[in-house]
């Protein structure tokens, strides 16, 4: 679990303010029995340059917030509770129907987006505009004399808005504020010296979603700022900020596999797919997992962690799959993972599978700037002989060598370590063999890849060899 980096300020530009700046309101709504003789009907004027939509992302540092025509603010004064909606003209201003003078001095408050009981959060659509049309602002002028037709009220921001990377598919976002247990549905707000807002909440997750998709993307979702956050996927805590976020600032937030190291890389002109985290192994339970990390790899033999797996072909399999289990001598490894087919891993579903030795060749032989993006020998944490291969969009050079497993990770290059081979219970460690999921010209054999040289090679191994496998999800 790790904190919540600020991206960038959300400016709000006004016609003479930039930034929570002073917004003009001319307008009193109808708060007392004082007779309306007609008069009393003012324009509320708050002027902009900007559309509220204009969100630009590209700069990667600010976004504009601006009104549109329609668009509607709740105002009410200290003497009175009720509500009155002031909606945007085509000039800028804002106007209410049955805005009157009030007749006693009294505190003025102003609250965007319009609101009737509560301002919902749930449901939320992701885009720039639907994260414009629930950035709550809130402004309050005191001591304004009866009778006066004229406000001058500052409006602030209260809201964050999460940047969400969607690179996962299924996500349903949620939130707790203020180390609560339950998840935040709503605000309403609270008037008094300042606005403050009390709470809707919900124990279960599914009816506190602010965004559910199904869809990879970046989605844009509002947040109340300075409180202490938890943000869920799926009921799963996956960032948090004990301090809060500040207000009029964005933060994005990466929802990804666990399984899976940043990138995509091309296996074909047609195809791109994601490498895990680590190489394959099989546990007690006889459950496909991925290890630790990149380096990870048993160095010595443990039936309930087989790192080193059997390449077989089996009859029942469509004649285009190969191997799930290879027995010789006593020594059997159950493997279905050669083929290409929906299954778990590391508690996640998805289409995992090998490599074929065409698609390694074209990862490593073919893709645009193939020469540049893989390396040989590099030594990582200490550990000679590994073999770094970078995603597609990588624009940096590969280095001899690096201090950390994690910087190579959180860069998106592939590590694939010197992990060895087995025969039955003997492993040879240094050695760089990988299968593919491609069988040899004869049955005795499947092909296998190593770099010799630094160069990569494919060859034809017996597949009574363990070998280690590294597994792609498709995109």
């Amino acid at each position: 679990m790790s904190g919540i980096k600020n991206d960038g300020t959300m400016r709000i530009n006004y016609l003479f303010t930039i930034f929570a700046g002073l917004a003009a309101l001319a307008a009193c709504t109808k708060e007392t029995a004082i007779p309306d003789n007609g008069q009393g009907k003012v324009k509320m004027t708050l002027n902009t340059v900007v559309t509220k939509a204009a969100f630009d992302d590209v700069s990667a540092s600010s976004w504009t917030f601006g009104f549109e025509t329609s668009d509607q603010l709740s105002v009410r004064n200290s003497t009175v509770s009720n509500l009155r909606t002031f909606t945007r003209q085509d000039d800028g201003s804002f106007t209410s129907e049955d805005a009157t003078p009030t007749e006693n001095k009294a505190t003025w408050y102003a609250v965007y987006p319009k609101y009737d009981s509560s301002i919902s959060l749930l449901n939320q659509a992701g885009t720039p505009e639907s994260a414009a049309a629930l950035y709550v602002l809130t402004g309050i002028q005191a001591n304004v004399p009866g009778g006066a037709t004229s406000l001058s009220i500052t409006l602030n921001p209260r809201m964050s808005v999460l940047k969400i990377v969607n690179n996962l598919g299924n996500i349903s976002i949620s939130i707790k504020v203020d180390g609560d247990s339950n998840f935040l549905t709503g605000l309403t707000p609270v008037y008094s010296s300042e606005i403050s807002f009390n709470k809707t909440t919900s124990s279960n997750y599914l009816s506190a979603r602010l965004l559910n998709t199904a869809v990879k993307g970046t989605y844009y979702v509002c947040v109340p700022a300075g409180r202490p956050i938890g943000i869920y996927n799926n009921g799963t805590l996956i960032k948090s900020s004990s301090s809060g976020l500040t207000a009029g600032k964005y933060y994005t937030v990466n929802v990804d596999n666990p399984n899976l190291i940043p990138g995509l890389f091309s296996i074909s002109s047609t195809k791109q797919v994601r490498f895990t985290k680590g190489n394959l192994y099989r546990d007690s339970k006889s459950s496909w997992k991925i290890e630790a990390n990149q380096l990870a790899y048993p160095a010595s033999w443990d039936e309930n962690h087989v790192g080193h797996l059997y390449f077989c072909d089996i009859e029942d399999k469509p004649s285009n799959t190969y191997a799930a289990t290879y027995s010789s001598s006593g020594r059997t490894m159950s493997d279905d993972l050669f083929y290409r087919a929906q299954r778990s891993i590391n508690g996640d579903y998805g289409y995992y599978y090998n490599p074929s030795r065409s698609e390694w060749d074209y990862l490593l032989c073919s893709r645009p700037n193939h020469d540049n993006l893989y390396k040989a020998d590099v030594t990582v944490e200490g550990f000679d002989g590994c073999v770094i291969i970078a995603n597609d969009d990588f624009a940096g050079t590969i280095a001899s060598s690096y201090a950390s497993e994690a910087e190579v990770t959180a860069a998106g290059l592939l590590c694939l370590p010197p992990a060895g081979t087995r025969q039955g219970t003997a492993i040879s460690a240094g050695l760089n063999y990988y299968w593919t999921s491609t069988p040899g010209s004869d049955i005795a054999n499947a092909c296998s890849f190593n770099f010799p040289l630094g160069t990569y090679t494919v060859s034809q191994l017996s597949r009574s060899y363990g070998c280690p496998v590294r597994l792609v999800l498709e995109q």
